[in-house]
């Protein structure tokens, strides 16, 4: 992605998250106020007065329990485990220096929009709180910080981001020129991503069960293949997941003659005649051809001869019985 696409997504989240003052780098130690760590309790916010004085904090880095705030319910994509495993092995070394983003839910819950492989690995190194900051944002707001934080990882498949965008296309009724303008992507580059919705649902099922095995450069070219070959299509995309095809050949697989009825051609028997164990012809048919190679030219004619007046007997009876 190019460096002004990249900008632009970046000032997504800070148009929707960011206030008069930014997020302070606080380090994960006792905290003095207003970055002081929240009294909760039983999962709620302890009072109202609690809830009030957050509102007047937002922007600011606070830390708060991880068992309070749960994913929101815009992320399209599960749990990438790699990432989790990168970002444990950098928190267990390191501070929490980058506060995930959140926004108020009911019952003082939060619903996280950016930051969920963060939570998932501080929970495996038996953390209990972590550094956030807190904002309202409308339910646009969170979806669209929520797909464009995760678009800028570049450890994201393809065909995540295609769902995102699918997802944000469908709940904004957007076209690919208003995607293209809101994501900071060119129009190749949206429109290539959402060919995954042309392909078969049970090729996008397959890409579904192992997201890395194929890209959207490979898939727009199956997709534009789909409407002739869809069931060559599917059998390629299972291929291709299943490691027995290369994504790159997939196309190529697709318009190619099956190799079975390939295979069935040349396993096609012969059948050789002797006189006194020497060959006298050979005998091969392969669907309406047939052909003999006598070892003798002499013999070659003599049967020619034999088999063309046999032929036009052959009519002449067929055509008495029509």
């Amino acid at each position: 992605m190019a460096t002004k696409g990249r900008e632009q997504l970046s000032a997504i989240s800070d148009a929707v998250l960011s206030g008069p003052t930014s997020p302070a780098m606080v380090r994960q130690r006792p905290l003095p106020a207003p970055t002081q760590l929240m009294n909760l309790t039983g999962g709620h916010l302890e009072s109202k007065a609690e809830i009030e004085r957050l509102k007047k904090e937002q922007g600011k880095a606070l830390v708060i329990r991880l068992d309070l705030c749960d994913d929101g319910p815009f992320h399209s994509s599960p749990l990438d485990p790699v990432r989790v495993a990168n970002l444990k092995a950098n928190l267990k070394e390191n501070p929490q220096t980058t506060p995930a983003q959140l926004r108020p839910a009911a019952a003082g819950r939060f619903q996280i929009l950016a930051g969920r492989h963060r939570k998932a690995a501080l929970l495996e190194l038996g953390r209990e709180e972590w550094l956030v900051t807190i904002r309202e944002a409308s339910d646009d707001e969170a979806e669209r910080v929520t797909f464009y934080d995760n678009l800028l990882a570049p450890q994201l498949t393809d065909y995540a981001k295609y769902l995102g965008l699918a997802q944000r296309k469908a709940s904004r009724s957007f076209t690919v020129r208003e995607l293209e303008t809101e994501s900071g992507l060119s129009k190749s580059q949206v429109a290539r991503l959402l060919s995954f919705e042309r392909l078969p649902a049970a090729a996008r099922q397959l890409v579904a069960s192992k997201p890395s095995a194929i890209g959207a450069n490979v898939v727009e070219l199956l997709a534009a293949l789909a409407k002739d070959h869809g069931d060559r299509v599917v059998q390629a995309v299972e291929l291709v997941v299943e490691g027995k095809l290369k994504a790159s050949k997939a196309p190529a697989w697709v318009t190619a003659p099956p190799k079975e009825k390939n295979a069935e051609r040349r396993r096609q028997p012969s059948t050789d005649l002797a006189v006194d164990g020497t060959r006298y012809v050979r005998i091969r048919r392969r669907d309406g051809l047939l052909s003999m190679a006598f070892t003798s030219a002499q013999e070659a004619d003599e049967l020619e001869r034999i088999i063309t007046e046999l032929i036009k007997d052959r009519i002449a009876k067929l055509k008495s019985l029509s």
